[in-house]
This record gives C-alpha cells, sequence and structure tokens, in this order.
C-alpha cells in the first residue's frame, strides 16, 4: 500500500503546539503520511510531498506512477489545508497572489492569482483491472495525469496556462 500526503502548510501549528499529545507529530510536514500508515497498519511506502497548492494533484500523479510501475497495488491519495490563523493570509495577501476577483482560473490565460479554501481530500486508487476484477465501485477513472512548472514565463507561484 502506497500513502501519500500532500500539505500545503501549517499556518496552524504554533496555535496547537502544547493542546494535544500528537501536535508536535502533526506540526512537521513529514510525519502525518507515516502516522496514517501506522494507525492503519499499511505496509509499503509512505511519504509527504510539499509542492505548495499542487501538493494534492503532485501526490496522485506520484501515486498514479506507482500503480503503473507495479511498485503498489493501491494508494492513498490525501491532503489537507486549513486555514487557521490569519497570519499566512495576510502574507499572501501583502505579495498580491490572491486573484482580484477572489476566484482561481487554473489553466487558463486570464489567471490572476488564487482564492484561498480550507480542504480535507482522500481518495483510495488502483489499477482499473483490478478494481473490475475485485467488483469494486469505481467512481472515476484517471486518463493521464503530469507535472509541470513556468517559472520563467510567470511568477513562482502562477500555474501555466498550457
Amino acid at each position: 500500500m502506497l500513502e501519500l500526503s500532500g500539505k500545503i502548510g501549517c499556518n496552524w501549528c504554533r496555535k496547537l503546539v502544547n493542546s494535544w499529545g500528537y501536535a508536535l507529530c502533526g506540526y512537521s510536514d513529514l510525519v502525518p503520511a507515516n502516522r496514517v500508515s501506522y494507525e492503519f497498519d499499511f505496509r509499503g511506502l509512505s511519504m509527504a510531498i510539499k509542492t505548495g497548492c499542487s501538493a494534492s494533484l503532485t501526490s496522485l500523479h506520484e501515486a498514479c506512477r506507482a500503480l503503473q510501475s507495479g511498485d503498489c497495488e493501491g494508494a492513498i491519495v490525501a491532503s489537507t489545508n486549513l486555514i487557521m490563523i490569519l497570519v499566512t493570509t495576510a502574507a499572501l495577501s501583502s505579495e498580491g497572489l490572491f486573484s482580484p476577483e477572489a476566484s482561481c482560473k487554473t489553466f487558463d490565460a486570464s489567471a490572476d492569482g488564487y482564492a484561498r479554501g480550507d480542504a480535507i481530500n482522500a481518495v483510495f486508487i488502483k489499477q482499473l483491472s483490478d478494481a473490475i476484477r475485485d467488483k469494486n465501485s469505481i467512481r472515476a477513472v484517471i486518463r493521464n495525469t503530469g507535472t509541470n512548472s513556468d517559472v520563467s514565463r510567470n511568477r513562482d507561484t502562477y500555474s501555466r496556462s498550457n
């Protein structure tokens, strides 16, 4: 079982560091993936991927590559972003990273920033042939994935429009 965890940031960590037993482990960007594997007794590769706003999709891409190469038979891809304090939001705003329209236009030539949002997501993926064989409910089929960066043409925080 491959377990991948994407994490955008931890602007909430200082608030919780003294409030519960696992705060220090949760504070680290490296521990959550292994914590999930430990709690559910998953065996195999477990990794945390931190690529900013693309963390969840980069994690999904890596999980698909691991499935294609035969490194695993299934993968859990999970990601979180919780806006718990306003310090990070204020810093991002002062950098001019937010869309004036408070709307994302991902991969669109008219993209002018992004809008922040809370999210917690998780998916289990496996080869389509295995899901059919195992009579699993199939909610979606991933046809392709990819990663990219176009820092030379845009700000380092903007996605590429093509």
